[in-house]
């Protein structure tokens, strides 16, 4: 047994290494690819958006997303293959006592699905909040001339604790969820636990197994409820990351605008170019001409 301790904790050294540098490795591509797809917009893409907002996406989102896609896969396939072994031999060793243990297993899925869907909204909703403050901060530092000018610095802090409000709101929610969700996964381990204690009691006395069963049996059940409990945590993680890859996936699969620019032969340059009764304003702020009625004309005797 020793070496095999020794074994699994090499291995389990071993798959630290390789994910995290996955992670590094994931994190990278997804905000190159993130970059990418921002700079391949037009302007009016960035006219709605601010660069506090985009910037917050390329840190701390694409941080979020890259640890779910790697870390938190990892915990998932070990916990899932701790579970599944533990609870074959769970119904090896005492097929009764492990029925009488599943009992409480649907409810758990309930919960967790229905858990799982609000932290991922409130975290959609918390990312978004977070680039909202960022944007405010952002907007602050930019303009800190402008701001000292006009004494408008307890505005811009009451600005911004405003948008930390919201903040700390969508936690204090988080934080409800989880901790029922918790609560009421542990009890029911606890329960479950409880539930095998009486009726491996009342087996072992009946002679329909033995204390050495039992205690196998047990031992099993503590397994099967660390691998659990690590399922229940890797859960919640990759329903806040979801949360938070939904806006850069869209931002990725997004197809840039067709580019309309064509190469201008340099002899084009030398005929006459007149532009007349020009209109133009941005497609996200129609009610403001930027040039209106514009006239501008080039001639090939003014050169």
């Amino acid at each position: 047994f020793a070496s095999l301790f020794a074994i699994g904790a090499v291995a389990n050294a071993g798959r630290i290494w390789f994910i995290q540098s996955a992670s590094c490795r994931v994190v990278k591509d997804i905000r190159m690819d993130v970059y990418s797809s921002l700079l391949r917009n037009d302007m009016s893409f960035f006219d709605k958006a601010s660069s506090g907002e985009l910037v917050n996406r390329l840190s701390a989102d694409c941080q979020l997303v890259g640890d779910v896609l790697t870390q938190n896969v990892s915990d998932v396939l070990r916990s899932f293959g701790q579970s599944v072994i533990s609870i074959g031999l769970m119904v090896y060793v005492a097929p009764d006592l492990a029925l009488r243990a599943a009992a409480i297993v649907p409810s758990i899925m309930v919960v967790a699905y229905f858990a799982g869907k609000f932290v991922r909204r409130i975290a959609q909703n918390l990312q978004n909040e977070l680039a909202t403050a960022s944007v405010s901060a952002e907007e602050a530092f930019s303009g800190i001339k402008v701001v000292k000018v006009f004494g408008g610095e307890d505005k811009e802090i009451q600005t911004y604790n405003k948008k930390l409000a919201k903040i700390l709101s969508l936690g204090y929610k988080s934080a409800f969820v989880n901790s029922i969700y918790w609560s009421f996964l542990g009890g029911s381990g606890n329960f479950a636990l409880l539930i095998v204690l009486y009726s491996g009691y009342q087996l072992s006395t009946s002679g329909s197994i033995t204390p050495g069963t039992l205690t196998a049996f047990l031992l099993y059940t503590v397994y099967s409820g660390i691998g659990v409990t690590g399922l229940g945590k890797a859960y919640g993680a990759m329903m806040a990351g979801a949360g938070a890859g939904e806006r850069l996936f869209e931002i990725i699969d997004k197809a840039p605008p067709r580019d309309t620019r064509v190469n201008i032969p340099s002899e084009e340059f030398s005929k006459d170019v007149k532009l007349s009764c020009v209109d133009f304003f941005y497609p996200n702020r129609p009610g403001e001409l930027i040039l209106d009625n514009f006239f501008w004309e080039h001639s090939e005797k003014t050169r």
